[in-house]
């Protein structure tokens, strides 16, 4: 009875890992689409650039790099399935360095919340860039 139990409980652990790693793997098939369809958002004015994130991984890199919670609270998933959109600020200098992380509602093309480090407001000149951004994707539409 006893090994008949572990043998059960085994299985259910298998099948839950299964089903997690084939979850994720859609996902992940669903969030390259978007960054597909994100590639207009791309923009570079004056000192500063936005790029989109190539990965799921890149958002837990951003995040774990910025000290806030872009990588770990589900923003991939958000972006797989079409309900946000994940966008990296960046200075121009230095491109590959993680400045300000925004999110972005694709259907109303309003700012749902961008931060820095720890959370923090982005600078009035990222903020007046970001504007300047808005209303050109709005144009655009």
């Amino acid at each position: 009875m006893q090994a008949a139990m572990k043998n059960e409980i085994f299985r259910i652990i298998t099948n839950t890992k299964q089903y997690k790693a084939e979850q994720d793997e859609l996902i992940a098939r669903d969030f390259s689409e978007a960054v597909e369809k994100a590639q207009k958002y791309r923009f570079a004015e004056g000192t500063y650039l936005i790029t989109i994130p190539s990965s799921i991984e890149d958002l837990v890199s951003e995040g774990s790099s910025l000290s806030h919670c872009v990588g770990r609270m589900g923003y991939g998933k958000k972006m797989a399935e079409g309900k946000s959109v994940i966008l990296f600020v960046r200075e121009k200098e230095h491109p590959d360095t993680p400045f300000v992380t925004v999110e972005l509602n694709p259907l109303s093309t309003s700012i749902i919340q961008k931060h820095g480090k720890n959370n923090s407001a982005p600078s009035q000149e990222v903020n007046i860039f970001l504007d300047h951004w808005i209303e050109k994707i709005k144009k655009g539409k």
